[in-house]
């Protein structure tokens, strides 16, 4: 049921204001660098390109893509996660980040806005098929035609969760 997942989504969200300070450390650049590279040859921004990253999180992915587009908007349902983001970028690459507090179901954009929207490890984390579905028909509402669309899913046990959370405290 829709109360059930909304619970589920609440415990997620704990979670990930709970990691919000601590997130780049439990996915490091030097350990994920195939997942950044296959985001960099995927996606090939303009300067004109609108970019939405769906569970923007701390950023961590799209730090390299802002700068090499017109507008990059991170939409994350963590609000801790988004003022870690915004407080990591320097000023002189912040005037085209906009960061939205919101929830993938439920896009606040316009119809065909984008042309190229990210996700990566959001679709893994939402509970259930229901909400996953929902979450890609609203990105691919929001996606121009013939525009890219990239997702990836993580397939980390919690055994494996644990001990990298653990490592790093």
């Amino acid at each position: 049921s829709m109360e059930t997942h909304d619970a589920d989504k609440k415990k997620e969200i704990k979670v990930r204001n709970h990691e919000s300070d601590i997130y780049d450390q439990l996915f490091p650049d030097d350990k994920f660098r195939a997942e950044l590279d296959v985001y960099d040859r995927l996606l090939q921004p303009s300067p004109e390109s609108l970019v939405l990253d769906l569970g923007c999180g701390t950023g961590r992915i799209t730090r390299q893509i802002l700068g090499k587009c017109l507008c990059l908007v991170g939409l994350d349902f963590s609000f801790r996660s988004l003022l870690y983001y915004r407080n990591h970028i320097p000023p002189e690459r912040s005037h085209s980040l906009h960061l939205v507090h919101g929830d993938v179901c439920f896009l606040p954009f316009r119809k065909d806005l984008f042309s190229d929207v990210l996700s990566a490890g959001l679709f893994c984390n939402l509970p259930g098929e229901k909400m996953r579905n929902m979450g890609l028909e609203q990105a691919a509402r929001v996606l121009k035609r013939k525009g890219v669309i990239v997702i990836s899913v993580y397939n980390f046990s919690l055994l494996k969760r644990i001990k990298v959370y653990i490592r790093v405290l």
